[in-house]
Order: C-alpha cells, then sequence, then structure tokens
C-alpha cells in the first residue's frame, strides 16, 4: 500500500515543520537540516521488504518509513536512528511526524 502524493506530502510536510489538529491532540511534524527539499527527492517508490511497517524509498537519497503499530512514548527505532545521525553514522535521521494528545506533553 503506497500513494506516492501521500508520501511526497509527508516529507514535505516534515519539512516545513508545523501542526495539524487531530481529534485526539494533533500531529507534529518535526525535519533537519538534512531532509532534501520535494525537487531532490528523486522517484518514489515502494520497498517490499518489510511484513509490519511500509517503507517507500525516494530515489537513494530518502526513506519514509511508516510504522503500522506504535506504543505511547518514545519508539526505539527511531531514537536508535537519531543517536546513530549525531555521532556521523549512517543512515542519516532527517525527520518525524508525533502524535501528541495535549500541548503540553513532551517528547
Amino acid at each position: 500500500m503506497h500513494d506516492d502524493r501521500l508520501a511526497t506530502a509527508m516529507v514535505e510536510r516534515m519539512r516545513a515543520g508545523g501542526e495539524i489538529e487531530a481529534a485526539d491532540g494533533s500531529i507534529v511534524f518535526h525535519g533537519t537540516a538534512g531532509l532534501p527539499a520535494a525537487d531532490q527527492l528523486g522517484p518514489v517508490r515502494p520497498l517490499a521488504v518489510e511484513q509490519s511497517n511500509v517503507s517507500i524509498a525516494f530515489g537513494d537519497t530518502v526513506l519514509l518509513k511508516f510504522y503500522r503499530r506504535l506504543r505511547v512514548g518514545v519508539q526505539p527505532e527511531i531514537e536508535v536512528a537519531r543517536f546513530l545521525t549525531e555521532r556521523g553514522r549512517l543512515p542519516q535521521h532527517a525527520g518525524l511526524p508525533r502524535h501528541r494528545r495535549t500541548p503540553f506533553e513532551r517528547w
């Protein structure tokens, strides 16, 4: 399951930042300086190697991963990617959307 327009819109939204209101809180988008502009992303193609998540590649520059099941709080796979990025390792963590239930919730 994938939609090129949705995948591109998610990356563009992370790059722009911001917040979208939802019925049970909001979705807050975060992107880093390492996230390329939409015109530099490359062709969109789904990767069919995972069963529990959906991964979509943009050329060989960005990998967008949709997690089907998240638990409340810190997501270990995302934190590992961020940790490796901070230490100059690859792959580079370039951004994420997060669900925030209240305006005062910290992550």
